[in-house]
């Protein structure tokens, strides 16, 4: 390894002076403020934070964002958008991921190795002006990251590494080079990937094992550079050219954009990122600032359950308090529209807990139980996206802020809640009354008086999905091994894949500061660190049927569950 570099021709001429790159190899350089014994990314060296959250909502962006293809085929442009574009956007903007950030350009490398990054925590509060209000009052809490020069400490490093590049068929494999310039033109425009000549390394080995491309450096590296480095302005570029701001990227826009919601495990909870972006600011540049501020979103309420008001008052004795649960991910989105023949009314309609074990963060087993009764779920405001719109364009829109579920024996009452944004109140739908006719094997809406009688709740349109979700989510709380009400698979229209699951989801209790009730969030059973998403399979059925699935009878899947 040479000396310390701080002149900028020597930089060159040590970078020439190194073996050439092999047939069929490309050069990339990667800055570090300091020399590590791994090479290798955040995403392997740490779990990376709220990762389910980051993959649901690149589904969402993408499938408002790809060629529009004819429905149910997945291309091969599909599996490279989520195994590799996103993973590039995940690294790039936000949460990390299997793939090393590198450029082409030893400028860019220069940059990271003698500028060091600087977080500041920025904590404070929405609400109405006066005095504080626990009620109406909401915290927040963000990290800002700038890079400052790197004076008088230890030298910063710039690694060579020359390997092959990926030819864009199939998925990357381990140790190769993805050229972020051919991605596709949706991935491609990014600003912030053109800026920093951006490419990336796949750190897996064939058997999914994190790779340490340390050893491929280049013999004689890596370089150690240190300020000042004379013949050169590349280490004083500011952070607003390293990373532009979201007026011109339009990536940058989309993510940083998505409204803020509540952290469950803060004490208090409080308002943070619904997606873990990667928050930049320039101390000197004050129109970046600004760019970047106008970009932060909040919706009001941020809670919809404190600006109900049967929700603000104590339950008469004997009543149930409503149990309020916040989902953090998006779940009425993934899955198929109300009026699919995908759903089984029957089974959404059976196997509904009255009751589920409660959880505390940190705490080994239950610690109570929860009545599920009377139910109020909040969605995620990652149900939808376009956020940037709404800021560049002043576009509206439509949120589902709530679904209420009150249950009494077999009867069933429903309410919605939406919004439309920006400026829009919370409205409600209902309360509807349902009940499930096993002649018509439908869950049924009964309509008001000189209506029909009652009419199946998939023609409901928009109203009806959410509903169907809720059920769906209760269902996914039960301890007893069930149906799931949606197939894994059909094939050639009669053949049925059913998945079977128990206890797929916990309650988790949120305690904010009195007089605000408790909420629950709900966490996946395998890794309470994580949102609940789905519920894997446990055990399955293989159907074959003439009926549509919705049609196929119940009592005959209840009688087929694996013992």
């Amino acid at each position: 390894m040479a000396g310390i570099i701080s002149d900028y021709s020597e930089l060159r001429a040590a970078v020439e002076a190194l073996p050439q790159p092999p047939p069929g190899a490309v050069r990339v350089f990667r800055g570090q403020t300091r020399d590590y014994p791994r090479l290798d990314p955040s995403g392997l060296r740490r779990p990376p934070r709220a990762m389910l959250i980051w993959k649901c909502y690149a589904t969402h962006l993408y499938s408002a964002l790809k060629p529009q293809q004819p429905a149910g085929n997945l291309s091969i442009a599909d599996l490279q958008a989520h195994s590799v574009w996103f993973n590039a956007l995940a690294e790039q903007y936000g949460p990390g991921s299997d793939f090393l950030d590198v450029s082409y350009s030893i400028d860019v490398a220069l940059w990271f190795a003698l500028n060091k990054a600087r977080i500041v925590k920025a904590d404070g509060a929405i609400g109405p002006d006066g005095p504080p209000d626990p009620v109406r009052d909401h915290p927040t809490s963000m990290d800002l990251v700038s890079y400052e020069p790197c004076e008088g400490e230890e030298p910063g490093c710039i690694y060579v590494l020359d390997l092959p590049l990926w030819n864009g068929e199939g998925l990357a494999q381990g140790g190769q080079v993805v050229d972020l310039a051919k991605a596709p033109a949706i991935f491609a425009s990014s600003p912030r990937m053109r800026a920093q000549s951006g490419c990336l390394i796949f750190c897996r080995n064939d058997d999914s094992t994190p790779l340490d491309v340390r050893k491929f450096l280049v013999a004689g590296t890596p370089l150690r550079v240190r300020r000042p480095m004379t013949g050169t302005t590349a280490p004083d570029r500011r952070v607003a050219d390293i990373f532009p701001s979201p007026l011109q990227d339009q990536w940058y826009a989309r993510l940083l954009s998505v409204p803020m919601t509540y952290s469950a495990q803060t004490t208090p909870p409080t308002l943070q990122r619904s997606i873990p972006v990667v928050v930049y600011y320039d101390r000197d540049n004050q129109r970046y600032l600004k760019e970047v501020h106008f970009h932060d979103v909040t919706i009001q309420p941020p809670l919809v359950h404190r600006v109900v008001p049967e929700l603000q008052t104590r339950p008469t004795a004997g009543e149930p308090s409503p149990t309020i649960i916040l989902l953090e991910a998006p779940m009425v989105f993934p899955f198929a529209p109300a009026d699919s023949e995908l759903w089984h009314h029957g089974l959404l309609w059976t196997d509904v807990p009255d009751r589920s074990p409660e959880y505390g963060f940190g705490l080994e087993g239950p610690v109570g139980e929860v009545p599920l009764s009377n139910v109020f779920f909040e969605f995620s405001l990652l149900e939808s996206i376009g956020w940037e719109q709404a800021i560049h364009n002043k576009t509206t829109i439509e949120l589902r802020r709530a679904v209420w579920l009150r249950r009494s024996g077999e009867t069933l009452e429903a309410a919605i809640l939406h919004q439309e944004v920006p400026g829009g109140a919370v409205q409600r739908i209902g309360f509807l009354s349902l009940f499930y006719d096993p002649s018509r094997r439908r869950i049924m809406v009964a309509l008001p008086k000189g209506e029909p009688a009652a009419v199946p709740i998939d023609e409901l349109g928009d109203v009806a999905k959410p509903i169907i979700v809720a059920l769906m989510l209760l269902r996914d709380l039960s301890p007893a091994l069930k149906c799931k009400p949606m197939p894994s698979l059909v094939a050639d229209g009669t053949k049925i894949l059913l998945g079977c699951a128990r206890d797929a989801a916990r309650l988790y209790r949120v305690r904010p500061p009195a007089p605000n009730p408790d909420w629950f969030v709900l966490r996946d059973a395998g890794n309470p660190e994580e949102p609940f998403t789905h519920a894997p399979d446990q055990a399955a059925l293989s159907i074959e049927t003439e009926l549509p699935f919705r049609d196929f009878p119940l009592a005959q899947l209840r009688q087929a569950l694996p013992a």
